[in-house]
């Protein structure tokens, strides 16, 4: 299972990596070359995170932020639900390397873990709350459409000793 996903995460990269390249063609004028230089962009996350140490597929929805600083290097937000068992929010501020189209992230974060524990005297179920730090890295590519965006990403979350891989779509616009 993980050589087959590490030989999958290894294509994606090397094929969109190649894509961009490729897709590097002359413009036509200044204005075309800059459309997709757009300073802000706000989207819709919709994926799936994967736990690497137990067999576990959740759908992830979430929100992203990004704002050009420049040509290459953007910054941003995240903040996500992973809709398991126990309710868990990633959130965090990535940094990205772009190359046209392509890019890197990398970014520090945080994970809030909902859990519900039974009171063995009241036998009342509670909610307790556990922070832990996070870090992802990910990779994608991002197609505009004018000023709207689709762009997939896969992207690896390490906190707690343990790995999770997540991967979809965001659905964006951007101003």
């Amino acid at each position: 299972m993980e050589k087959l996903l590490m030989k999958s995460i290894i294509f994606l990269l090397i094929a969109t990596f190649g894509q961009s390249f490729a897709l590097d063609n002359i413009h036509e004028n200044e204005e075309e070359a800059n459309e997709h230089l757009l300073k802000n962009e706000i989207s819709l996350f919709l994926g799936i995170t994967s736990f690497l140490e137990h067999d576990g597929n959740y759908f992830s929805p979430g929100i992203d932020y990004v704002r050009r600083l420049s040509e290459h290097i953007l910054i941003g937000g995240w903040i996500e639900s992973v809709l398991a068992e126990e309710t868990e929010w990633t959130m965090g501020i990535p940094v990205y390397f772009t190359h046209h189209h392509f890019w890197v992230r990398i970014a520090p974060g945080i994970e809030i873990l909902n859990e519900e524990i039974e009171n063995e005297q009241t036998l009342e179920v509670e909610t307790e709350s556990k922070t832990e730090f996070l870090f992802r890295t990910g990779a994608g590519y991002t197609f505009h459409l004018s000023k709207f965006l689709i762009s997939p990403s896969i992207d690896y979350d390490y906190v707690r000793s343990n790995g999770a891989l997540v991967y979809g779509i965001n659905l964006g616009y951007g101003f």
